[in-house]
């Protein structure tokens, strides 16, 4: 009997995922979120946006699907596709009741100019390629995420603050136990030898602890990191800071 019952609800749920257009979802999304999707077409069982954009930062065109199923763990999920000019973005995906947006398996690719639409630190250029392996975030995005993600900075480099020429860099970020996320960065034929790891709380808060100096290709640097330092006897210059981020929301 007990069987009987939650088939006919899964059949009852499949139905109304199969008939509920996808625009009333981006009504509700709209509402309560920063995300907007426009030029929605198909349902919430399978559909496409246009174009999909956070905050004030545009993505791409979206399509998704849903598996029925996660909705009986009270999420919305399913497999999407995030396609723009600066990225694309593939991998499996859950969107809780409680405003939580969780990702698995994610593969992606984004240009450098993509990156230098989003933030004010510096101006890059190369390819950002990785993969993670889950995230969740808020989407209120108030608060950073938890993830366990790998980033490859490909003949990657920096147009300002300062000229730096192409290099090879990796990122692998992981969430510790208290909350904070750790993320370790090491470098890979580049101009600058750079190794150590970078710590962000709950409240945008940042410390690093890095240690660098300058390959032959990296001669133009080396006023810039004397003034961070003196180099120890190995030739690294200790990079110790803390200082606070803009939130994701403020975009």
């Amino acid at each position: 009997m007990k069987k009987l019952v939650l088939l006919g609800l899964i059949a009852f749920i499949g139905a109304l995922i199969v008939k509920t257009p996808a625009s009333l979802i981006s009504q509700q999304l709209e509402a309560q979120t920063e995300i907007r999707l426009h030029g929605v077409q198909g349902t919430l069982w399978e559909g496409v946006a246009a174009q999909l954009s956070v905050g004030k930062v545009t993505l791409g065109k979206l399509d998704w699907s849903v598996n029925p199923w996660s909705l009986l763990t009270g999420s919305l999920g399913g497999v999407l596709a995030i396609k723009g000019e600066a990225l694309t973005v593939k991998g499996e995906y859950a969107l809780s009741l409680g405003n939580t947006l969780a990702l698995d398996a994610v593969q992606f690719v984004v240009d450098g100019g993509f990156i230098n639409n989003v933030q004010n630190y510096g101006k890059v250029y190369g390819t950002f390629r990785g993969k993670i392996d889950h995230l969740e975030m808020p989407l209120d995005l108030k608060t950073p995420p938890v993830v366990a993600a790998t980033i490859n900075w490909e003949k990657g480099g920096l147009f300002s603050p300062v000229t730096l020429s192409e290099g090879n860099y990796q990122l692998k970020i992981e969430p510790e136990k208290d909350g904070k996320l750790r993320g370790v960065l090491i470098s890979r034929k580049a101009p600058v030898d750079v190794k150590g790891f970078a710590v962000l709380d709950q409240n945008w808060h940042y410390q690093t602890d890095l240690k660098i100096k300058t390959n032959p290709q990296g001669e133009n640097l080396k006023g810039m990191l004397s003034m961070l330092g003196r180099p120890q006897a190995d030739g690294y210059i200790m990079i110790r800071e803390q200082g606070q981020l803009q939130t994701l929301g403020g975009f």
